[in-house]
Order: structure tokens, then sequence, then C-alpha cells
């Protein structure tokens, strides 16, 4: 849908220009965009009322209204819709191909509870569903709770573990952005723009014991945009927040991704500048190259009346789609050096949808720092980057999300074992022989064997004896150093499901999936599926992953749009953890 300098066509009656937005700075009060330390402040403040004062509405189709369809904007032309995978013989090669690094699953070694569901279908496409898992101990109580916060788009919702919904099925906009003066962009009352604007992420900090909640707003033009930041005053959910609004500017940014370091809060974002034609609806684009923001923990006791972001500058088109490494743990041990956070990329620098590279970067002193390249096993990305995964029951493929790693980049300090590690994911395509795809994963270690403070120390795709396509995945570590990874599952025989795997610190490669729902229909009309999911680890046991995917429902709307879609949350625990242990 997006290439750089291109123009976006759209049907002003179906779509509204949303955005998948995101956090970046911009050209700003007298700074270039390649200027260093830019700081913004946030011009607006105010305390929410308890989310648990909220009643809990799931959100309904608004009858008569065609879904609001959220472009997907790409940095780069990596793809030509509908034209599959990469070619054959792509990769710096010729002839056929194969990943080098496929490996047969291993016997499962952990169980699974059964999954309950999540927020539904809200009028807008993709979900974006992601989460986060944190722990709370209610006045006069010994014993800590475990709850769960889940974003879906435009809209939040808090559960136990057992599914019991304890708040939220609202707009975050009219919920935790609503005491904002009428004059912010992210106040729901504000005429000029549009609140909910998507691409939400929420973290819970266990350094701080506080949640984190993000989403966007933006007025029609995307002259103005704003990061619309909530956090709350306790562990618990359901609590107060403490709202902020964070304007920035006229460069639109996408994809905002959020991560806790020993030192911060960290942000990246891809950055466009976008232009509206006030006669047809299109849009014309301009990618400016991905940048990095970070502020203050959050520990005050007192919260203040306004924050300040301190943010890279964009200009470097070579930097696209990068993620802020996030810490695991429930008493994550920081860094071990006092050094900022991390960034991660990966390089297609063997054709236009084939690499071998995964670019590390470091956010110093208010610059996005390139520390240099860590080879890996060759990949080319799922669908060429862009849309091939088949469905049961319809011709409509669904987009794959490969010119990306995907959220999260999971970092974890096993003090135990004297060892820091990353772990990520991506979609890749299988082999030349057709378009399969599937979830190839990587372990980053420090102390590094070569020259850059991490190194390559496990990496393999995930590749079961079927023919199912696997992508969209995100994974976390619990305190074993077993990885969790959770992904959609979908092909020519079944409708898009939800399965998960893992891996212990003593095998090859991940164990046999276990299917934790299994999908009732396939996606209609529109190619777009989810833009992330969401894997977390519950700091109650540090043990049990939680994670959270979308599924398409029987509801067809007036056998027109065939795009509703529930969301399931399940976990799983992998047989070789116990609470608060190190590997």
């Amino acid at each position: 849908m997006e290439t750089e300098g291109g123009t976006v066509e759209m049907n002003p009656k179906l779509l509204a220009i949303v955005g998948c937005l995101g956090l970046a700075a911009t050209a700003w009060a007298g700074q270039g965009k390649n200027g260093r330390g830019i700081e913004i402040r946030s011009i607006a403040h105010a305390t929410t009322a308890p989310l648990r004062s909220f009643p809990y509405t799931p959100s309904t189709w608004r009858p008569g209204t065609p879904p609001r369809v959220i472009p997907w904007r790409k940095p780069r032309e990596a793809y030509k819709p509908g034209s599959g995978g990469s070619k054959p013989g792509g990769g710096g090669g010729s002839g056929a191909w194969s990943d080098p690094e496929l490996q047969p699953p291993t016997k499962p070694d952990f169980s699974t509870t059964a999954a309950f569901q999540g927020q539904s279908f809200t009028g807008d496409i993709p979900p974006d569903t992601n989460l986060a898992v944190g722990t709370y101990t209610p006045t006069g109580e010994t014993t800590p709770e475990t709850q769960i916060v889940q974003l879906v788009n435009t809209s939040y919702a808090i559960y136990n573990t057992s599914g019991t919904p304890l708040a939220g099925g609202g707009d975050l906009g009219l919920t935790l952005f609503a005491s904002l003066p009428s004059t912010a962009n992210c106040s729901p009352n504000n005429p000029n723009s549009t609140t909910d604007g998507g691409d939400p992420v929420v973290l819970f900090d266990t350094l701080n014991n506080r949640w984190i909640i993000s989403q966007l707003a933006y007025n029609s033009d995307f002259t103005q945009n704003d990061f619309c930041l909530a956090i709350s005053d306790t562990a618990d959910a359901t609590g107060t927040y403490e709202a902020y609004d964070i304007p920035m500017g006229g460069d639109l940014p996408d994809y905002p991704k959020l991560a806790v370091w020993g030192n911060g809060i960290y942000f990246s974002a891809n950055m466009f500048k976008l232009k509206v034609n006030p006669i047809t609806g299109s849009i014309s684009s301009t990618f400016l190259g991905a940048q990095a923001c970070s502020f203050p923990l959050p520990n005050w006791t007192t919260a203040p009346s306004s924050i300040t972001f301190t943010c890279s500058g964009s200009g470097n088109t070579a930097i696209y789609n990068i993620l802020p490494a996030d810490m695991d743990g429930a008493s994550p041990a920081p860094p071990s050096s006092d050094g900022s956070d991390y960034y991660l990329q990966f390089v297609d620098n063997l054709s236009s949808t084939s690499g071998n590279e995964l670019m590390l970067y470091q956010f110093q002193s208010g610059a996005l720092v390139s520390l240099g390249a860590l080879t890996v096993g060759t990949f080319h990305e799922a669908c060429g980057g862009g849309t091939c995964v088949p469905q049961l029951g319809t011709s409509q493929q669904l987009d794959s999300l490969g010119d990306r790693l995907m959220y999260r980049l999971s970092y974890r300090n096993y003090t135990g074992a004297g060892k820091q590690q990353l772990a990520v994911n991506q979609s890749v395509q299988l082999t030349s022989k057709g378009n399969q795809t599937g979830i190839r994963w990587y372990e980053l270690c420090s102390p590094s064997t070569g020259p850059l403070p991490f190194s390559v120390c496990g990496q393999g795709t995930f590749d079961p004896p079927d023919a199912n396509y696997r992508w969209m995945g995100s994974i976390a570590q619990d305190s074993a150093g077993d990885l969790g990874l959770g992904y959609s599952e979908s092909s020519g025989s079944i409708y898009p499901s939800i399965a998960v795997t893992g891996m212990e610190p003593t095998q090859a490669g991940m164990e046999a999936e276990a299917m934790t729902y299994s999908g009732p229909n396939f996606q209609d009309t529109y190619s777009r599926w989810g833009d992330y999911s969401g894997m977390a680890v519950d700091p109650n046991d540090d043990c049990t992953f939680w994670y959270t995917n979308e599924y398409s429902t029987t509801t067809n709307l007036l056998g027109i749009y065939n795009i509703f879609w529930g969301t399931v949350i399940g976990s799983f625990h992998m047989g070789d953890c116990t609470s608060a242990n190190s590997p």
C-alpha cells in the first residue's frame, strides 16, 4: 500500500485515514531533522478516574458503518502486491534454495491452560493485539494477584487469570485521556482530532511496578500528531493513571514500539511526511527514516505536570523497523552496564527481500548510533515482505509482515549464569519451491564472542512437517532461560488460528506446537491481518507465558465484509521452569 515517495489512493467513503502512527521527534523550533538530542515536552497532563469506575463495555459493530481501515505504511517498496515470496535463486545465489536454519520440532515439554476470549471487533482493521502481565497485592491482602491488560487497536480490557473482566472494553480515548483539557489532541473532547489513533502498546514496568499504555492522536491532514501516554499511579491496573499529551509535530510517525530499560522508557518509530489531497483523499508519502526516543523511568512519588522526551534526528532511510530491547523478569536485573537501550533491525542486504545480517544500534546521548552488523543464517522475507498467506474457504490472502522483526525484542539479564540475552523473531519463506512461511528466531548473548556487545548464540527456523504458514510471532524469556513463542497459523486447509511453542536452553530447537485456538472462519475482502501480537511472562511466578492474538469470527456483515475478528488470551508453562529460578 505504501511506496517510498509514492501515493496511496483512498476511498473516502470507506476508509478513515487514521494511520498506524507512532512516536518520533521532528524538525522542531530551529532544530534540523538531523539534529541530535531533540527535546519534546508534554503540553497537557491530567489524573484519570480509576479505570475500575468505568463499566466493562465490550465493543460492538456500528450498524451501517463500513470498517475503519488503518493504512499500513511501509518504509520501502520491498515487494509488488500479489507477487508472493522471494524469487527462486534470491538471496545472493541461483537455483533452488531452502532456509539454512530449518529445524524439526522436538518432543514437547510444556503444558497449556485453556485459553479465554479477549476483546472482539471494534470496527477497526487490523486489531494490533498486544498485552502485558503484572502483579498487584490488594490492600489488606498478602498474596499478589496477576492482572492482564490487553489492548486491541483503540480499546483496552483488564482481566484476571481466569478471564474475568475487571475493567475496560471501551475506547482508550474516552477513559485514559478523557480528563485532559479539550485543547489537547489526545482529548476525546477536541473536535479537530482523531483521538483513538491506533497502534497501542501496553507494558508492565517491573522495576517500578507501573503500567504504561500509549496510543496516538492526530488531525485530519496530519499536520499535528500527538503521542498519548498514560502511566499508572500504582501496580493496580484498574486504578488511576497520569495521562500526558506529547505533541510530535508535522512529521508522521508509524509503528511505534515501547520498551523498559534500566534507565528509562524507550521508543522506536518509522517517520513519514504525508500530504493529503483535499479533493481526491489520496495521500502522498515520503519515508524519512526511523527515530528513537526515551524518557526517564517513572519512579516519581508525585506525578510531574510535564515529562520530556529526548529523541534522535531522522533522515537516514537505511534505518527502518527498529525495535528497542524490553526487559523481561519479575524483578529484572538491570543491564550490566549503565548504557542506554539497544535497538535491532534486520538488513535485506542480499536482495530486496533477503539478507543475512541483524544491525545493532544503541541510543547514546540522544543519537541512534550503529554498533555494527551480526551475521545470521540467510533469510528470505515471508511473502517477499508482503501478502501471500492463504486461508481455507477463500482466495483472499493475508499480509505477512515479513519486512520487519516482530515485536518484542526481549532482553533478560541472567545474573546466575553470568550472561545477558536478547531474543527476537521474524517471518521468513522456507524454500524456493513455494511461498510457505515459518518463524525464524534468534538469541543474542553477552558476553560476546565478537567485537559487538552481543553475538549470535542461537537461531533456528520453526518448520513442523505440514503445509501451514506461520507468521506474526511474538517471543519472550522466562526465568529458566526458556523461550516462549506464539504466532498466527493458516493454510488452504485451515482457517487462521493461534498456536504457541517453546524451547528450553538445552534444546537445539523449538518444541512441537500447541494450538491454543482453532480459527472458525476466514477473513475476506481485506488482506490486512494484525500488525503485531503479544507475548509476556507472568511476574508472579516468572515462568508462565501469556500470549494474545486474533482470529476471524463467523459473523458476516450483510454479506459484504467478512472482517469481524475476535481475540484469545492463553498461557503455557515450560517443564523445566520453577518459580523464581535462574539458569
